[in-house]
């Protein structure tokens, strides 16, 4: 493994910085970091989730009124829809490791979230997949939306531990992808 840096390296042919996730020496134009698999460069706009939603609302919201629902109902659902959309734009993942426990065949997910926005979001639905050393999937994290009932408080970090069950011998590395959450009322 290389040595943490906090300071960009230039020699004669290469620049080098620090991972922002391990702190690692990587290669400037690397588009993963070889030592914790962080991807960079790859990441959405976070204003392009807002417009997407609106554009979904007024969708919806049109194609309802033509099917005879009425003004209450559709404007029922574009609330919800536009509820989930802000609530998955203020919640970010910052951090997600996995790790096998018992004798080797379940995996643990230990995820960092931080929540920017100014409202608790909750009931975190998300999905996994594990690859083998050639890169093939060999499992999708049993297939389905899983969802994590825990509340992250507003402008709060807070890493959960995950058991996401059984996982094939054969993963070597895995993908944790949020889907949706909630704004929430915590008791």
């Amino acid at each position: 493994m290389g040595k943490p840096w906090s300071k960009e390296l230039k020699t004669d042919s290469f620049e080098f910085k620090p991972c922002p996730s391990c702190k690692m020496l990587i290669n400037r134009t690397a588009k993963v970091c070889p030592n914790c698999r962080r991807k960079f460069g790859l990441r959405e706009p976070k204003t392009f989730i807002p417009l997407l939603i609106l554009g979904a609302v007024v969708f919806i919201g049109g194609y309802t009124s033509c099917l005879g629902r009425s003004d209450k109902d559709t404007a029922e659902k574009a609330k919800d829809i536009l509820e989930k959309g802000m609530a998955l734009a203020s919640l970010d993942v910052l951090r997600s490791n996995w790790r096998r426990d018992g004798f080797e065949t379940v995996a643990i997910w230990e995820v960092t979230f931080f929540n920017k926005g100014d409202r608790p979001v909750g009931n975190i639905k998300y999905k996994t997949a594990y690859y083998a050393e050639t890169g093939d999937t060999v499992d999708r994290g049993g297939g389905e939306q899983k969802t994590i009932r825990k509340v992250i408080m507003p402008r709060q970090k807070r890493t959960i531990i995950i058991n996401d069950g059984f996982v094939p011998h054969e993963a070597h590395r895995a993908s944790f992808k949020m889907v949706s959450c909630e704004f929430v009322n915590p008791q």
